[in-house]
């Protein structure tokens, strides 16, 4: 904790206190005059309403305003959410436990901030990944698209049956890795990223869990854990079904930190001591040469996660879907990592792998067709839930319109994405 003094003196927080209530007083009688030219027959209570909302509006990023208008909004939103979870409780999908005696082994692992461009596999002029390119029975979705550009808006649209017109439900309903543990499968969420509430109830209610709490600002902090950890799973607690979630740190600021010094392949590249103000166009190369260093150590995870699946017996799968994209100063808008208010196509087109063993494409040859069949459509992630059930031939669930393994997957006519300020824009018309 540090002293008040130290940021502000007593002064200038006496200046804040006394000029932030005028200045909104001030901001809410400009707007009572103005608003009669934008809506007649409004009552003096609906005007006073308006002329609130549209005070809100222009201060919502301006300190410390924004401040208050962000923690209201939070203690709201928690709220909200602990409402729903004591709701969740009692819910169910209906499907029927398994009990055959099949093996049966999945990993989802939802990756962060790749961009589908900056992988080999995918065009990609750079060898950014490998071992990927020489994997048999991998699949790359060539025009799949995020939901959201923000981390906590896009996992809550890709675990869930929400999409971007039905938010409320991914609150409303569980996810997929419970809908597995309810059909009978063991289930683990192995994480590198801090849990946001809505990761951390599906994580508690999973027979294991694993967090590596780090923060976005430590100094080294290697996703190789997550394969490892759930090579332990398997050797120490053994199951005859699995379902394994892994959310790795990825492609995330700070870059330098996201990959050892031996995978430092790209150079010059960012550093430690650059600090966040190296984000200038002026930098560009080396940040570009810093953030496929980052592809280039997700490739070596998603090839350690299919190795140890391979040590497995029965079926097994592994899907890889990155939860949004980045931007890299790709055009005159000089737009830098994620979360912009515009929306761009890179923040939205995310690499999607899918693994499959010899013996799931043999017990499901025509999913597996209908899988080559889809590579070139162009999707959202709201596929993701209803692709992993039918994978995991959970039928209660699976949606033919919506999974990836189904000949009437639904191509999508245009894409839309919640930008950083909570609104859907369309990126692809």
């Amino acid at each position: 904790k540090m002293d008040n003094d130290y940021i502000f003196s007593p002064f200038l927080r006496r200046i804040t206190w006394i000029s932030l209530p005028l200045l909104v007083a001030i901001g809410i009688v400009v707007s009572l005059i103005i608003i009669p030219n934008k809506g007649e027959g409004c009552s003096t209570k609906e005007r006073l309403l308006l002329a609130i909302d549209n005070v809100t509006m222009k201060f919502n990023k301006v300190y410390p305003f924004d401040i208050y208008l962000a923690t209201l909004s939070y203690y709201q939103e928690q709220s909200y959410i602990h409402e729903l979870d004591r709701q969740l409780e009692s819910f169910r999908f209906g499907i029927a436990p398994k009990n055959d005696s099949i093996e049966e082994h999945y990993i989802l692992i939802i990756g962060e901030a790749a961009r589908y461009d900056h992988f080999h596999l995918n065009g990609y002029s750079r060898p950014t990944s490998p071992i990927l390119d020489t994997t048999s029975n991998l699949y790359s979705l060539h025009h799949c698209y995020s939901q959201a550009n923000l981390t906590h808006n896009s996992v809550n649209l890709l675990l869930t049956r929400a999409n971007l017109f039905n938010r409320e439900r991914a609150f409303q309903e569980k996810s997929i890795l419970e809908a597995f543990a309810e059909a009978g499968y063991q289930t683990a969420w192995l994480s590198c990223q801090t849990l946001m509430d809505f990761e951390k109830r599906i994580a508690q209610s999973a027979d294991f869990h694993y967090e590596q709490v780090s923060g976005l600002s430590a100094k080294v902090q290697l996703d190789s854990v997550l394969p490892y950890q759930s090579e332990m799973l398997f050797t120490n607690h053994p199951s005859h079904k699995s379902f394994y979630l892994l959310h790795p740190m990825g492609s995330h600021l700070k870059y330098d930190q996201r990959y050892p010094a031996d995978y430092e392949h790209f150079v010059p590249s960012v550093t430690e001591s650059d600090g966040y103000a190296v984000l200038s166009v002026g930098n560009k190369n080396r940040i570009i040469n810093a953030y496929d260093n980052t592809i280039l150590y997700t490739d070596y995870v998603i090839g350690r996660c299919i190795d140890v699946l391979r040590q497995q017996k029965g079926c097994r799968a592994l899907l890889y879907i990155s939860d949004h994209g980045e931007n890299l100063f790709d055009d005159e808008r000089n737009l830098s990592v994620h979360g912009s208010y515009e929306g761009t196509v890179h923040e939205a087109h995310v690499p999607c792998f899918i693994w499959l063993s010899d013996e799931f494409k043999n017990a499901y040859p025509d999913k597996v067709a209908a899988l080559e069949a889809n590579l070139n459509k162009q999707i959202q992630s709201d596929v993701i839930f209803y692709s992993l059930a039918d994978m995991g031939s959970l039928d209660e669930i699976v949606s033919p319109s919506k999974s990836l393994f189904s000949t009437s997957l639904t191509e999508q006519d245009s894409i839309r994405m919640m930008t950083g300020n909570g609104k859907v824009k369309i990126v692809l018309p």
